[in-house]
């Protein structure tokens, strides 16, 4: 990205999206500030700001940014370099914030000669994008990318949506999602028709099987910071590679229904080990909630509504009932 466009066509959406980067990384203190002196938390503040930059640039941006972006794979790696900085300092600043590099560097070293391969060999491109989303997904499902540890968890989310923005559509031009958000989103009918039709049929069939209770008390404060948590650290992350990247992949080789329901049956197979006890009805939940956010996501041809919806379904999880993992 030129200087000159940056100037020229983006100054007003870096001041907005700087803001909204320092709230959040701000709030974000309250995962550690129980753990580190104040002066690591002030390093851990503008970390988070940096890591937060990329991703709400992106939602606050028109989704044209990317046709104009013309970067090298050299000029991707020192934006790489620039976001794993902070990770090199904090290993001299704190030992108990990041864990020593070993096989994470791999990781980005494969994912980054995919990448590569998928602009060098066009045959082969289809096969390829799919190996780099498999890739990504299972290093951290799998938790096998983590370089920050601990309470510091979702720096290791931010950082692989960083890596999603860079490696998809600025590198190897591959951008079948809408990222960009926009307030009319928020009076989306099918969001509306699909959160009700989730929170009012499936929920009360759960509470009656005895999987869900609900909890004795509700903190009404809590609500914005949990919705806010869960929007950027689950839902977005998880929207981005199943709905934005996987599900418009499929949608090429088996159509949008088929590709629809497969990535559904593979999103609630993969949160099986999210439930003591490896429990099915976890499965069930979590297929036929993302058969509803796929439905937005194909209504709206955007995943910022299917996020939302995302969101709505954890909050309300993780505000009115106990012991349920996330979605």
């Amino acid at each position: 990205m030129s200087l000159r466009f940056i100037k020229g066509t983006m100054k007003k959406s870096h001041l907005i999206s700087l803001f909204l980067c320092l709230v959040l990384s701000i709030l974000c203190r309250e995962f550690y500030k129980q753990d580190f002196s104040l002066q690591v938390q002030c390093f851990l503040v503008v970390t988070s700001l940096a890591y937060f930059f990329p991703v709400i640039l992106t939602l606050s941006v028109s989704e044209s940014i990317f046709d104009k972006m013309n970067s090298s794979i050299g000029r991707v790696a020192l934006y790489i370099g620039l976001l794993l900085l902070p990770y090199f300092i904090g290993i001299l600043v704190d030992d108990r914030i990041c864990l020593r590099p070993g096989l994470n560097f791999l990781f980005l070293g494969g994912w980054f000669s995919v990448a590569f391969a998928c602009q060098r060999f066009a045959k082969y491109r289809p096969i390829l994008i799919f190996i780099l989303i498999l890739d990504i997904w299972l290093a951290f499902e799998w938790d096998r990318f983590v370089l920050w540890q601990g309470s510091l968890y979702f720096l290791n989310v931010l950082l692989g949506m960083d890596l999603v923005i860079l490696f998809f559509p600025i590198l190897i031009r591959f951008r079948p999602f809408v990222m960009q958000f926009k307030w009319s989103y928020l009076w989306s009918k099918p969001l509306h028709q699909y959160s009700i039709v989730f929170l009012m049929l499936a929920v009360p069939c759960w509470i009656l099987s005895g999987f869900l209770q609900l909890k004795a008390t509700v903190d009404p404060l809590q609500i914005p910071i949990q919705f806010l948590a869960i929007f950027f650290f689950n839902a977005l992350p998880e929207e981005i590679l199943f709905r934005g990247l996987l599900q418009k992949q499929c949608e090429q080789y088996v159509g949008e229904y088929w590709s629809l329901i497969l990535v559904s049956v593979v999103f609630g197979f993969a949160h099986l080990n999210n439930f003591p006890m490896w429990d099915y009805r976890f499965v069930i939940i979590s297929f036929v909630a993302v058969l509803c956010f796929g439905m937005v996501f194909r209504r709206t041809h955007s995943m910022i509504p299917a996020a939302l919806l995302h969101t709505i379904v954890n909050t309300t999880n993780e505000i009115l009932f106990d012991k349920v993992p996330l979605i």
